[in-house]
């Protein structure tokens, strides 16, 4: 999702490969919420805060990275 942008890319250098297999877990939760229309079951969706909390703790990664360069 963001890893694509070239941009991004650039500002990441060697660390946007490592980025990439978050950008896919990231687009698979939200083809899995485009395609369960049902709120509550999507948020009851297995091991969805683990990946969640994943997601979140490597874009900080990736904040802090870019912050820091």
């Amino acid at each position: 999702m963001f890893v694509q942008a070239p941009e991004v890319k650039k500002e990441l250098g060697a660390k946007a490969e490592e980025f990439v297999k978050y950008d896919e877990l990231m687009k698979e939760i939200l083809r899995t919420g485009m395609s369960t229309p049902n709120v509550r079951k999507f948020c009851e969706m297995p091991q969805l805060n683990e990946k969640l909390k994943t997601l979140k703790d490597a874009f900080d990664d990736a904040e802090d990275y870019l912050n820091r360069n």
